[in-house]
């Protein structure tokens, strides 16, 4: 989806992650909790995806929560190196769901049955690239609406 300069929310089903084929409210970058509500009341929506249009930087987490507070569906897409500003208090909601992104332009180069690594200073977590869930950005990401 290609996303106009000035766009800060669109509606559209969601296709990635845990809370894939739920109407939800994309909101890009930091906005106003009042705007965010109004458009959730007005379009019926319970899923909140911030973070929206390539990974828009999102640093008013006190919004998420208040919104993961209200029992609303809430998706966080951040860059990977920014998994450390993301605040504790959030994952210990069972409707949060944090969407870890790492961009690659030769992601083609790698075959089917070539792993991921991820570790920490105590785990590492690998699986192979068959087990990844594919989208495809020109197929998918169709019947958006921009608000």
């Amino acid at each position: 989806m290609v996303v106009k300069k000035n766009t800060k929310f669109w509606i559209g089903n969601e296709v990635e992650g845990r809370f894939k084929g739920i109407k939800t409210l994309f909101v890009v970058g930091n906005q106003k909790k009042e705007d965010i509500e109004k458009k959730l009341i007005i379009n019926s929506i319970h899923h909140i995806y911030f973070g929206a249009g390539n990974q828009s930087k999102v640093n008013d987490t006190h919004n998420i929560n208040y919104f993961l507070n209200n029992g609303f569906l809430v998706t966080y897409e951040i860059l990977h190196n920014n998994l450390r500003y993301v605040p504790l208090l959030l994952f210990k909601h069972k409707n949060f769901h944090l969407v870890i992104t790492f961009k690659s332009l030769y992601l083609d180069r790698i075959r089917i049955t070539d792993s991921f690594k991820i570790e920490d200073d105590k785990n590492v977590y690998v699986m192979s690239k068959c087990n990844f869930y594919k989208t495809n950005k020109l197929k998918d990401y169709k019947g958006d609406k921009f608000i």
